[in-house]
């Protein structure tokens, strides 16, 4: 695809803002907000959970939330990465470190015991899910710093802009 060779971890590398702006309406990759949208998802799958009476459906509930911070994670990774790849080992694989061991863990944690196999503290499902999304959340908020682009430096002898 042109548009994805268009930028990398938001920087042009060919053509201008305005062609940057188009590659990004027609790319499918998530962004920060999306990624943010699953801790809602989560915390509303978690508040479901606590009004079931029926335990089933409340394991279902529970799983749900704590999957949906591992989606909140996996989403932040393909918006930091920049692809529509949803293979969440393909996509541990190419972050960088050591956002590739956090993204294991939380893989690990999230999806695959707590979410596929139901092994969460069931006795504590409000605090372990609180503790979660938290690290979730820096996770989210620390791909996102490391994307930002940076602040080109004043050429030498060229006083930086004065605030107004």
């Amino acid at each position: 695809d042109i548009a994805t060779a268009v930028c990398a971890l938001r920087h042009v590398l060919h053509g201008t803002d305005e062609t940057l702006k188009e590659a990004r309406q027609l790319m499918p990759v998530p962004t920060y907000d999306h990624a943010r949208t699953y801790l809602t998802v989560g915390e509303r799958d978690l508040a479901t959970a606590e009004q079931e009476r029926i335990a089933m459906a409340q394991d279902i509930y529970n799983r749900r939330a704590f999957d949906a911070l591992f989606h909140a994670a996996r989403q932040a990774s393909m918006a930091f990465l920049n692809t529509d790849n949803t293979r969440w080992g393909e996509v541990r694989r190419s972050l960088p470190s050591p956002f590739d061991a956090r993204f294991k863990r939380l893989i690990d944690t999230l999806h695959v015991q707590y979410a596929y196999d139901g092994r969460y503290p069931a006795d504590r499902v409000e605090e372990e899910f609180r503790t979660w999304r938290s690290e979730v959340e820096q996770f989210i908020a620390d791909l996102e710093t490391a994307s930002a682009p940076a602040t080109p430096a004043a050429p030498a002898g060229v006083p930086p802009p004065s605030a107004p």
